[in-house]
């Protein structure tokens, strides 16, 4: 089992009655949806939405209800409070605009509903040494076409796309603020 759905699922674990239906904001091809739903053994509505189609047909053929939609603008096409679980996981931080998209979860998302969030920390401890020696921290780039300044990489390696990092903390605020929305 993947890492992050390891974590998303003991995250989760003890929750498995109150979840019906899923979405998936960033589905890619629906692999860590259907782990997550397969490894807490419940029987939910899957949905995902993505900006890629080749993905979302792979989501598709995996059972998942998907859409497609650009997270930075769009209005996902579901009702309010649908949803008793919204994932989020490594997406946020490919956004130019990550507040539509906590608008749009939160929108979606029951009352008392969960909603989780992963990305990558800005201050964990090996960036904090790569900054000291100089270097630019992982996932971070100061170009569009290469890894520039990065500690043991080539300059021809894939990058990640983020464009925006986040700490805890600022996660933390981030999250809370959703409830003045």
């Amino acid at each position: 089992m993947h890492p992050r759905v390891q974590a998303t699922v003991k995250l989760l674990r003890g929750h498995e009655d109150g979840i019906r239906r899923v979405i998936d904001l960033g589905v890619g091809d629906g692999s860590i949806l259907s782990e997550v739903i397969n490894a807490l053994n419940i029987n939910a509505e899957a949905c995902g939405v993505d900006i890629n189609e080749g993905l979302l047909e792979a989501a598709r053929s995996r059972g998942i209800r998907v859409a497609k939609c650009d997270l930075n603008n769009c209005i996902l096409p579901h009702s309010d409070g649908y949803f008793d679980l919204v994932l989020m996981e490594e997406v946020i931080e490919h956004l130019v605009n990550p507040d539509n998209a906590l608008r749009e979860a939160h929108r979606v998302l029951r009352h008392g509903g969960l909603f989780v969030v992963t990305t990558p920390n800005l201050a964990w401890w090996v960036n904090r040494i790569v900054l000291m020696l100089g270097y630019q921290p992982c996932w971070t780039e100061v170009s569009t076409m290469f890894n520039f300044g990065k500690f043991n990489r080539r300059i021809n390696e894939p990058l990640s796309g983020h464009l925006r990092l986040y700490t805890l903390e600022v996660s933390g605020i981030c999250l809370s603020y959703m409830d003045s929305w």
